[in-house]
């Protein structure tokens, strides 16, 4: 579908709930630079949208535009008694098609914002032209000293982040990224040349285990070896699958912060609380939370299950000998610290790990790692 045919529809429900975890992220991620230690300073919030259509659906329901105009306004309001007397948020909306530039400025102009720290920007480039303005080495405002970034790549099909693009936004100081990708497609055509140059090369084993259902989780692991070597950098990813059908559609978030990829993480369980990757089952066919078995170990997703029992034997076998590394692992896993405080409570109950208390949670950073002490034999 082109962005024309896309732009004149009602959003489907996939489509909503990418904009929810949008939403819910942009949330999460503002307050972290307008007040606390990084407030100090960061004097440029930056959010980026590449693709962003013209502000609403036919329908009237707020897009990506709106979604990050409303939740700005939101976190100036909740934090203004913290925030620097410096501090300007720039909202840059980009989209090839004028007539759909021409829409938006006509709904921005309608909410009626005022102000004097929101400033808003809108271009009709290709991306490529777009972004190279934005993140050029020379004078780009991506790599200005004292500014924090958020860029949203919501693309047509799987051609404009390159390994080239990729590569380039893990190297902007404090920068996420969020980007869209027609997985359906590349389940269908990975193999083709036109499909095969614009993503990572899959191994022979991910080219037989790939199909509809798994190909966003594959397709994250691919991009992790996109991963520049000796920098951290962390992935996440989401799979939405529209209502009554088989197509598969993804996002791929990066952020070259632990934090930032908790963030994500928090949106994607609280728009999905049971599978946490996707808006479907990816493992289990006949599990249904709308629908639950009688007992709860069977409303289990496989997923979970393999988490839980992963990061068991890693602390017994002390693979893993501290909260922080328990963060870590929980995190680059797909899961949340609360997931793995209920693995270290039954560990406990079990007289398998001897510490009567574990911080597991981003503050826990902040202090020194607490060494895990396991019984002797397990």
């Amino acid at each position: 579908m082109d962005s024309k045919t896309f732009h004149g529809q009602v959003f489907d429900d996939a489509t909503k709930t990418k904009l929810e975890l949008y939403r819910i992220y942009l949330n999460e991620w503002l307050p972290v630079f307008l007040n606390g230690v990084n407030a100090s300073y960061i004097k440029n919030i930056n959010i980026v949208d590449f693709f962003c259509g013209p502000g609403m659906d036919s329908d009237g329901v707020a897009g990506s535009p709106l979604i990050a105009l409303n939740a700005v306004s939101d976190a100036l309001e909740k934090n203004r008694d913290r925030l620097s007397p410096y501090v300007r948020v720039n909202l840059y909306f980009n989209d090839i098609d004028q007539s759909v530039i021409s829409k938006l400025k006509d709904v921005l102009l309608e909410q009626k914002y005022d102000d004097n720290r929101i400033s808003m920007f809108c271009s009709s480039k290709p991306f490529h032209e777009c972004y190279n303005s934005f993140a050029s080495l020379k004078d780009g405002i991506l790599r200005q000293d004292c500014s924090a970034n958020f860029l949203f790549i919501d693309q047509f099909g799987v051609k404009e982040v390159s390994q080239e693009i990729f590569h380039d936004m893990q190297q902007i100081s404090r920068t996420d990224f969020m980007f869209f990708i027609a997985a359906s497609i590349v389940n269908r055509m990975h193999n083709q040349p036109s499909i095969k140059d614009k993503i990572p090369v899959l191994t022979e084993k991910e080219t037989q285990r790939i199909n509809a259902k798994n190909v966003v989780r594959i397709l994250a692991d691919a991009y992790k070896r996109w991963k520049i070597g000796g920098k951290d950098f962390y992935l996440g990813q989401f799979a939405l699958r529209k209502p009554k059908s088989p197509n598969v559609n993804g996002l791929i978030f990066g952020s070259s912060n632990i934090l930032g990829l908790d963030k994500f993480l928090q949106a994607a369980w609280k728009v999905e609380p049971v599978f946490g990757e996707a808006n479907y089952s990816v493992d289990d066919s006949d599990l249904r939370p709308e629908a639950p078995f009688l007992f709860d170990e069977l409303n289990v997703p496989t997923r979970t299950k393999q988490f839980n029992k992963n990061l068991e034997d890693a602390i017994c076998t002390k693979q893993i000998k501290t909260n922080h590394e328990i963060y870590y692992f929980s995190l680059q896993q797909g899961f949340l610290p609360k997931h793995a405080r209920e693995v270290v409570k039954e560990l406990q109950k079990r007289k398998v790990l001897l510490n009567s208390k574990i911080s597991i949670s981003n503050d826990c950073l902040k202090s020194c790692p607490i060494e895990l002490e396991i019984r002797g034999e397990v």
